[in-house]
């Protein structure tokens, strides 16, 4: 009975750093998803922005001559 109680307790606390390794992984890993979709959407926009620049100042050079 005591060999069993200590193997049970010994074997405890590797189990629960891995599960804690594993919720810290996990919430990197989400945590990088939202960050890659924001930079995708933030880049896209800018280009959207660059081209609505690019456009009206096309258009200002072609008003003047």
């Amino acid at each position: 009975m005591f060999i069993t109680t200590m193997f049970v307790l010994l074997s405890r606390p590797p189990q629960v750093h891995f599960l804690m390794a594993l919720a810290a992984n996990w919430g990197y890993l989400k945590d990088a998803s939202r960050m890659q979709k924001y930079e995708d959407i933030k880049s896209k926009e800018e280009q959207e922005l660059h081209d609505i620049h690019s456009t009206r100042s096309k258009e200002r050079l072609n008003a003047y001559t």
